[in-house]
């Protein structure tokens, strides 16, 4: 390793024994980002568009979520919905406080990710 690597690796706050946590942060990060560019454009245009038009029937689409919900693969499904889109938020967060030339103490990203966790334990407590 170079110099600039050790350096930087003796900086990392979240490094234990050898173990970085960042890696695992930024899979959640990327797996949120997936979700939202591809699965939330569809939410949108059937609650936003479809819905208030009156072209999907809300009858059917009470029913159909139902038996959605009801099933436990529904539900791990729901939950990597919103879990893996409040990681990516915090991550995101955390990040753009870098762009704004802001570099908080370690404290703040634990407050930060803190909320991430607290939040998917509440969805998980919510779903099952």
């Amino acid at each position: 390793m170079s110099n600039q690597v050790e350096k930087e690796c003796r900086k990392c706050p979240l490094k234990i024994k050898g173990f970085h946590i960042e890696p695992f942060l930024w899979a959640l990060f990327g797996n949120g980002g997936t979700i939202a560019a591809m699965i939330f454009p569809v939410v949108v245009l059937l609650f936003g568009i479809l819905l208030p038009m009156g072209i999907y029937d809300p009858a059917n689409l009470f029913d159909n979520l139902h038996a959605f919900y009801g099933n436990i693969i529904g539900k791990l499904i729901i939950f990597a919905l919103l879990a893996f889109n409040l990681w990516h938020a915090c991550h995101r967060v955390y990040h753009a406080t870098h762009d704004f030339k802001f570099h908080p103490p370690l404290w703040v990203k634990f407050v930060i990710y803190g909320i991430a966790l607290i939040g998917t334990i509440i969805v998980f407590g919510l779903l099952f």
